[in-house]
């Protein structure tokens, strides 16, 4: 499982519940906790730093299907200080396309909607909450993993009732500690949910027989796995997957053509 907080407050209470030892490594020593099954980057505030952090992340370990987390406080247009939120849309300011983390897990958390920003504000909308680092956390995240195990959970720091100007970092802390617990259980959850999700050896050696045939992107090789394992479930024969990269001009026609093959077993069982 890889955690990502902006700040330490917002991660304190979790490195104490998770037993997370600071890393070794002088660079990392101000950022990274770990323990066994669990790692913990403290990334700094913004979108860029949480790209950084994810890279850094996917840097120290190249196990597939490893589950995501982001916690943060965040504004909120309507909601409470001290809730917790799960974040079941999240979109940028600027941007057009939106994530959709699909809600699978069984938490107390009310859903809610993310909108990223550049940078802090204090103009609130209903319904929705304000972070500046969400949008990058599932666009990057989901580059190395299924968006089924990328999750968001978002502690509500201010509101128009008490806003950002009046909002005191001391008191973080004790914004998240009454949400450890629930946290901890959407963690296991996750967890479990990835071992379910991790290709059987038999797959692999299909991946590792079909992928050499085009120079696939990291990105579409993400999605070359995704393909097998679906093409799998929907018992498409594999060896129709290897002739179709064999017969493509490139890793693009590749996975295009894989799609439509994938869309047609959906549409017609």
């Amino acid at each position: 499982m890889n955690i990502i907080t902006a700040f330490l407050p917002e991660a304190r209470s979790l490195i104490d519940h998770l037993g997370l030892k600071k890393t070794s490594s002088p660079e990392d020593s101000e950022t990274i906790f770990k323990n066994e099954t669990h790692t913990l980057l403290i990334s700094g505030m913004g979108s860029q730093n949480m790209i950084n952090a994810i890279n850094h992340l996917v840097g120290l370990s190249s196990v597939s299907f490893t589950p995501w987390l982001n916690l943060g406080i965040a504004g909120h247009g309507s909601a409470p200080i001290g809730s917790a939120h799960i974040v079941a849309k999240c979109f940028h300011e600027s941007d057009t396309k939106s994530f959709y983390p699909p809600q699978l897990f069984s938490t107390p958390f009310n859903k809610t909607l993310l909108k990223t920003l550049k940078k802090p504000s204090i103009d609130y909308e209903s319904e929705t909450a304000f972070d500046m680092e969400g949008y990058s956390f599932f666009k990057t995240a989901s580059k190395f993993c299924p968006i089924e195990l990328i999750q968001s959970v978002k502690i509500i720091s201010d509101n128009p009732e008490s806003p950002l100007l009046e909002f005191n970092k001391s008191t973080v802390n004790k914004l998240f500690n009454p949400h450890i617990p629930s946290i901890i259980e959407l963690i296991n959850q996750m967890e479990i949910f990835a071992a379910r999700l991790r290709p059987d050896t038999s797959l692999e050696k299909w991946f590792n027989k079909i992928s050499p045939h085009q120079s696939f992107t990291e990105t579409q090789t993400h999605q070359l796995r995704k393909a097998i394992r679906h093409a799998h479930t929907l018992e498409i024969p594999l060896e129709e997957i290897e002739k179709v990269v064999k017969n493509s001009k490139d890793s693009r026609s590749s996975m295009k053509r894989i799609n439509e093959m994938l869309d047609k077993k959906r549409i017609f069982p």
